[in-house]
């Protein structure tokens, strides 16, 4: 199968891509920008860049498309890509949408929901990381019935327990994500802060342990140390940049406990978090987006209200006080994602998808 992939060259789109090349598939990866990530497809960068590149690389992909003859199309994104997969007016195309392209982007003015609504409409099928996205897909689009959840699993080899790079001597809780005010940092630290003043009364030693690890960049960087200081956790709380994925299981595997604290409905799957557990991590989440789809309360994880620290702390307390659940949870999280998020498998459901696709444009049953 000849696959042409339009896509921004973050690692989502690396690891689908290079899936499919592995398979033996001919893919070749269209971009506005120039790939960030190692990529085995073939790469072609438009001449404009976004946002406007979503309108003015309208007859470069043309050309391309026409010229390369690819048994399909793959969007990844629905609106400012989705427009421009639109206007190249190729058949068959399949639309995945990612999170804020559904949740946000068509609520910020008639014309961008027009514009979503019209971009969905075009494409033969709809994938989706998620039933909560595909449930506000239908939300978007009543009654559409070409929605199908393609979710993101993980290399249940790369991302895989290594109990000897814990610290027997810390408890770690941790998190991997963008230091951005919508994924929660802060309330973590603040919940770390609220857990060891606590312990510290009732449990001193398991206070004396805990140790904060947080992964990752962004433009929150200097708040979230300022707020370290405040809260004298200086010698707690360590920060380690962003680091490249493969590098991320070992970091995972320095931690007992990973949290994930979003105040974004557009968190759409939580894939830190379903990697955390295919390393036998527990979990604490906010019951926020798609992030309590990937976690069964009381067995893999603990589920919290967003926004409190409170409740957060309340959930970490649970597992730095008992090693036992932690080891259970942590267990039970690795079987989930064996059953239900292992990538081979999800990379199955993918061509299985396009399979579809492609059979019914060749029966004339899947143009819109």
């Amino acid at each position: 199968m000849k696959i042409a992939v339009l896509a921004s060259g973050d690692i989502h789109t690396t690891k689908w891509v290079n899936s499919f090349v592995q398979m033996g598939h001919e893919v070749h990866l269209i971009m506005l920008e120039p790939v960030l990530e190692e990529t085995k497809a073939q790469l072609h960068v438009l001449p404009f860049p976004r946002p406007l590149g979503g309108i003015l690389n309208f007859w470069h992909l043309r050309r391309l498309l026409k010229r390369l003859k690819p048994d399909l199309l793959h969007v990844h994104g629905a609106s400012l890509d989705g427009l421009l997969g639109r206007l190249s007016g190729f058949h068959p195309s399949v639309v995945s949408v990612l999170g804020s392209d559904v949740f946000t982007f068509p609520y910020e003015s008639r014309l961008k929901h027009r514009i979503l609504i019209d971009n969905l409409k075009h494409y033969d099928w709809i994938g989706s990381t998620s039933e909560y996205m595909a449930e506000q897909v239908l939300r978007l689009l009543p009654g559409e019935q070409r929605v199908t959840v393609t979710p993101f699993g993980v290399n249940l080899q790369s991302f895989a327990p290594r109990p000897e790079l814990r610290n027997k001597n810390f408890i770690t809780i941790g998190t991997v994500k963008t230091l951005h005010p919508k994924y929660g940092v802060d309330l973590l630290i603040n919940a770390f802060a609220r857990a060891r003043t606590r312990l510290q009364q009732t449990a001193p030693d398991l206070a004396g342990k805990m140790r904060l690890l947080i992964v990752g960049r962004g433009p929150l960087r200097a708040v979230l140390l300022e707020l370290v200081n405040q809260l004298g956790l200086q010698d707690f709380v360590e920060f380690v940049p962003q680091v490249p994925n493969k590098q991320v299981p070992e970091l995972l595997n320095r931690m007992d406990v990973f949290v994930a604290l979003s105040r974004c409905k557009s968190e759409s799957f939580g894939v830190a978090v379903v990697e955390a557990s295919a390393c036998e991590l527990p979990v604490v989440v906010s019951n926020m987006g798609g992030l309590p789809e990937v976690v069964r309360n009381g067995e893999t994880g603990i589920i919290v209200e967003p926004e409190n620290a409170d409740k957060a702390a309340d959930a970490l307390i649970q597992l730095i006080s008992d090693e036992g659940l932690r080891a259970k949870m942590g267990s039970a999280g690795r079987l989930r994602v064996q059953r239900e998020y292992e990538w081979s498998g999800c990379v199955k459901k993918m061509q299985t998808l396009y399979s579809h696709v492609l059979a019914g444009r060749a029966n004339g049953t899947a143009s819109r």
